[in-house]
């Protein structure tokens, strides 16, 4: 069905922080896989994307960082290698 995402299908978050661009070190990235545990509606989706970015700022924001990317990509950059964490260590 349009606008829905079907239970199990992987979504991939690519999340960015800000790297030391003074040493020449560029933004750190990370993949992390979404399995949704039921059908959800685009909207649904979208919120709960919005809400794990929001986080992820937070903890940055903690740590004296920043994120500079957090969006949901098609398929995994080349630069970027694969994780599978719990979100919910993101809270933390």
């Amino acid at each position: 069905m349009p606008g829905m995402t079907a239970m199990g299908e992987i979504i991939y978050l690519l999340v960015c922080v800000a790297g030391l661009h003074e040493f020449k070190i560029p933004d750190i990235c990370m993949v992390y896989h979404l399995r949704p545990q039921y059908e959800m509606t685009q909207t649904e989706l979208n919120g709960k994307v919005i809400y794990i970015c929001e986080q992820a700022k937070l903890v940055a924001i903690a740590h004296g960082d920043h994120v500079t990317r957090c969006e949901i990509v098609e398929e995994i950059p080349k630069y970027v290698t694969p994780i599978d964490p719990v979100i919910e260590e993101l809270k933390t």
